[in-house]
């Protein structure tokens, strides 16, 4: 077998942090990481996480960084129903993903 050198620089824009593009990416990757069936509070420790982050940028008088991070809290908090669905229907047997 050989090896195929692109030897053309691929570029990944990353989002600016906190921005539209950045959130949306965010939920995408949560989406992703707390489907996994065998970890099972990955979800609520991270939102716990997250609240102790909230609670220690207002102490440091950090108020626009602790709003930004409790919009993704927030968000978090609207993916949970549809992650813990998700999980259930992962969980049984069966052609479920043909439905």
């Amino acid at each position: 077998s050989f090896v195929i050198h692109d030897r053309e620089d691929r570029v990944k824009n990353k989002p600016e942090v906190f921005s539209e593009a950045y959130y949306k990416n965010i939920m995408k990757t949560y989406r992703v990481r707390f489907a996994n069936i065998l970890l099972e509070n990955t979800i609520k420790l991270k939102q716990d996480k997250l609240s102790r982050t909230i609670l220690k940028l207002r102490l440091k008088i950090k108020f626009q960084s602790a709003s930004l991070h409790a919009r993704e809290l927030s968000l978090l908090k609207q993916l949970q129903p549809a992650i813990e669905k998700s999980r259930e229907i992962n969980k049984t047997k069966g052609a479920h993903y043909l439905q």
